[in-house]
């Protein structure tokens, strides 16, 4: 018997999505670069701001509708 369910990771970039990705690319760059002066636990920051900015680029990239609801309910 074959696989029930197939899912796999399939992630790529678009015409229609290259503009969001850029956005929230520039909008974090923005918002690290707004919050210069923090300079107590600055690593555990910059983890966290790089955590988040690849959760928001994750629905974008996205190419199937499960992957999108799931990356989705994420943020």
């Amino acid at each position: 018997m074959d696989q029930f369910f197939d899912f796999y990771w399939r992630l790529g970039i678009d015409g229609l999505s290259i503009g969001p990705i850029l956005l929230t690319g520039f909008i974090t760059t923005l918002a690290t670069l707004a919050a210069q002066p923090v300079t107590r636990e600055y690593q555990l920051f910059y983890f966290l701001m790089l955590a988040m900015y690849s959760g928001q680029i994750g629905p974008f990239s996205s190419r199937d509708i499960l992957l999108f609801s799931s990356c989705g309910n994420w943020n």
